[in-house]
This record gives structure tokens, sequence and C-alpha cells, in this order.
């Protein structure tokens, strides 16, 4: 793949290799889909043909495998598309992390305390900022994406969505039903994205046009935090 932006974090770097690894099994498993399913159809036509009695069964059999072809496909695409939202989610994490171990300051507040007993249990500095930086990124983690985007506008005054966040959100939310109601759509998500394309039970369907129009606002998103956060912290 060729690359026309060089990453300037660690984060993204991890981020575009998880992304050229996740493209890379997809499209082995389609092709190889894709050519079964037609040889399977050159093999189907043939029996339904020219073959006789004793045929039929290997016919039925090539026909189960042939829906299987296509159901693989899916499941391909479905899975493809929840990971890349994983991938990006990890990566905006990973980023927290590398921010804050390399300027602390952001991770000031007065809004949280730590008691003596958690305090203590921490044996020097390094340990006790590792450890406040991994419960930050911890329950963050937990978060929408909106709040994840509020908060590097708040935290390190730097917007990650440029105009997409929308989009964006609509993604993570097509992850979620996915994940959690089986890909079907409910009440709540149309009522969140009113635009005409979702019905209210059913299935969200995952194609490829979907898969690349994905990799493409969440790297343009990636791309624009990794520039921003490299000239606010990680070129100090």
């Amino acid at each position: 793949m060729v690359r026309t932006y060089q990453p300037k974090s660690e984060s993204l770097k991890e981020y575009m290799k998880n992304m050229d690894d996740l493209w890379y099994f997809e499209y082995i498993i389609e092709n190889g889909t894709a050519e079964f399913k037609q040889n399977n159809s050159v093999f189907l036509e043939t029996f339904e043909k020219e073959g006789g009695e004793e045929d039929l069964e290997a016919a039925e059999f090539l026909k189960k495998t042939k829906a299987k072809g296509y159901f693989l496909m899916h499941f391909v695409r479905r899975q493809s598309f929840i990971f890349q939202i994983h991938i990006f989610e990890y990566f905006l994490m990973s980023l927290i992390r590398e921010i804050y171990l390399h300027d602390i300051r952001p991770l000031k507040t007065q809004e949280k305390k730590l008691d003596y007993e958690t305090l203590l249990s921490f044996s020097d500095m390094a340990e006790l900022k590792n450890g406040l930086i991994e419960r930050e990124v911890f329950a963050l983690g937990n978060q929408s994406y909106l709040d994840i985007d509020k908060y590097f506008k708040q935290k390190f005054k730097i917007d990650i969505s440029k105009k997409k966040m929308e989009k964006i959100d609509e993604l993570f939310h097509i992850r979620n039903i996915l994940v959690h109601n089986n890909g079907i759509v409910d009440k709540t998500f149309v009522d969140r994205f009113k635009k005409g394309k979702y019905k209210i039970g059913k299935k969200v369907y995952i194609d490829a046009t979907l898969l690349e129009r994905t990799h493409r606002v969440l790297t343009a998103s990636a791309r624009t935090a990794d520039e921003e956060v490299y000239k606010k912290f990680l070129s100090k």
C-alpha cells in the first residue's frame, strides 16, 4: 500500500499496521470466496444440465456450500467493520497514553482525587504516573465516541473529527448495533440518525462500499489527530 502520509506517533504506526493486516486478510477471504462461488456455479450448471440421478446429492451439496460462501463473505465484512472501529478506538486510547508520557500536565485536574491507600500502593513516582494514565485511559475506554472527541477538545485543544464527528459517531453506533443487537436496527438508532436509510427491525448490511468509506473516514481522522498531537506535544 502506497503511503502518502508518514505517521509521526507510534500510535499511528501501529494503527496503520493493524489496518494493513486487516485489509490483507479481508482481501484474501473476499477473493477466495468469490472464486469459490464462481467455481460452484460452474459445477452446479454442469450437474443440472448433464448430471443424472446419481449427481443429485452432489448438486445439493454444492448448493449448500455456495450458500455458505455467501455467508462467509457477509461474516467477514461484518467482522472487518467491527474490527476497524476497534482498531481506531484503540489508536485513540494509545495516543492519549503517548501524550501523557510526553507531557503529564494536561492530566492535572481538581475534579479527581486519590485516597491515601491508593496513593501509597505505588512504589515510586514513575509507577504513580503510569498508574494515573492507565486509570484515565481505562475510564475513557468505556465512553462513547462523542465523549472521546470531547475529551480531546477539552484536554488537548485538538479536534480529531474535523467536521466528521457525526459520520464517525454513526459508524460507532453501527458497530454497537452489530455487537449488541445482532445488527438489527432499533428505534433509538433510527431516531439518532434520521436519514431514511435505516428501518426499525431491519438488519444493517455491511457491504464493500461501507467498509471502504469507514476506512477512509477513520484513517483521515487518525492522521489529523496524529498531526495535531505531534505539533502540540511530541515535537517538543
